[in-house]
C-alpha cells in the first residue's frame, strides 16, 4: 500500500480488431454449439449432471459404477462445468452444447498470448492470430468430422485438453 506501481496498458487498434474477430468466431461457435450425438458425449453430460447433485465428489464416486475411478477425472472439466451449471442454474446438456463459444474464445486468445510470449513481438502474434482466424473461417482449423474442434474446441474433455488446456499450460 505504501508503494504503488504505475501500470500502463496500451492496446493497438489491430488488437481491438482481433478481439472483435475472435468474438465473431465465438458467436459462430455458440450458434453451432458442441455436438452431443455420440454416446460418449451423453456420458460426459451425465457425469456433469451427477457432479451437479453429488454431495461429496471424489475420484472414485463420480462414475456410475460404485468405486470405479473414471478415466477423465482430470483435467477437471467435468467439475468446472458442474460449477458453472450450479452457479448459473443451467442444464448440463445446454451448457455442454453452448460452452463451445467460451472454449473458442479462450483457445484463440491463448494462441495470441502464446505466440507473443514466444516471439516477443506484437506484430508476429497479430499476424499468426489473424491467419489462424482466417483458417478457422475457411474450415482448415475448424471442425473435423464432428470429432475434433481444433481452434474452436468442443466441450469433450479430450478436445479441451488438446485445444485449451495444453496451449494454456505451454503459455
Amino acid at each position: 500500500l505504501v508503494r504503488r506501481r504505475q501500470t500502463v496498458v496500451t492496446l493497438w487498434t489491430s488488437e481491438l480488431c482481433l478481439v472483435g474477430a475472435i468474438l465473431v468466431v465465438a458467436t459462430g461457435a455458440y450458434l453451432q454449439g458442441s455436438p452431443f450425438t455420440d454416446t460418449e458425449d451423453y456420458i460426459h453430460v451425465a457425469l456433469v449432471r451427477r457432479l451437479l447433485h453429488l454431495a461429496r465428489p471424489a475420484v472414485d464416486n463420480i462414475y456410475f459404477v460404485p468405486h470405479v475411478v473414471y478415466t477423465y477425472p482430470f483435467p477437471g472439466t467435468h467439475y468446472a462445468m458442474a460449477l458453472i451449471a450450479r452457479a448459473g442454474g443451467l442444464d448440463p446438456l445446454f451448457l455442454y452444447h453452448k460452452l463451445r463459444a467460451f472454449w473458442a474464445f479462450v483457445a484463440l486468445a491463448t494462441l495470441y498470448a502464446l505466440v507473443r510470449a514466444l516471439f516477443s513481438s506484437r506484430q508476429v502474434a497479430l499476424t499468426a492470430s489473424f491467419v489462424a482466424l482466417a483458417m478457422v473461417a475457411n474450415g482448415t482449423f475448424g471442425s473435423i468430422g464432428g470429432m475434433w474442434g481444433q481452434l474452436t474446441p468442443f466441450s469433450h474433455s479430450s478436445d479441451l485438453a488438446m485445444g485449451v488446456l495444453l496451449p494454456a499450460l505451454l503459455l
